[in-house]
């Protein structure tokens, strides 16, 4: 025999069908749209780590003082050097009492 607390929730879900059912899809839609949040979290993850692996991104950055194109010449000639190039920022008051050395709007970073 039920107690008294499980005869009523099995009458309650016996008479409320559509609400039982509604609920029970919510459920479902529910456990189905967190499975599918954290599955795509996994293969974002991963696929975008391996698309910037994939591109060889920059390891090093030098800031010097101006230069001349010879100086790009003698650095792409180095040893071990697959390429390099030059870029010009210009660092402003609030960016050089902080160190940066981007641009004058604080925004561009030299890449890593």
């Amino acid at each position: 025999m039920l107690s008294p607390r499980w005869h009523k929730v099995l009458r309650d879900l016996w008479g409320y069908k559509a609400r039982t059912m509604l609920v029970v899809i919510s459920v479902a839609v529910g456990v189905f749209a967190v499975g599918m949040i954290a599955g795509t979290q996994v293969i974002l993850g991963r696929e975008m780590n391996a698309a910037w692996y994939s591109i060889k991104p920059a390891n090093a950055s030098v800031y010097s003082d101006p230069f001349d194109e010879d100086m790009i010449w003698t650095v792409r000639n180095l040893a071990g050097v697959r390429d390099a190039g030059a870029r010009d920022g210009i660092a402003s008051a609030d960016t050089a009492s902080r160190g940066d050395r981007g641009s004058s709007r604080g925004r561009s970073k030299p890449m890593t």
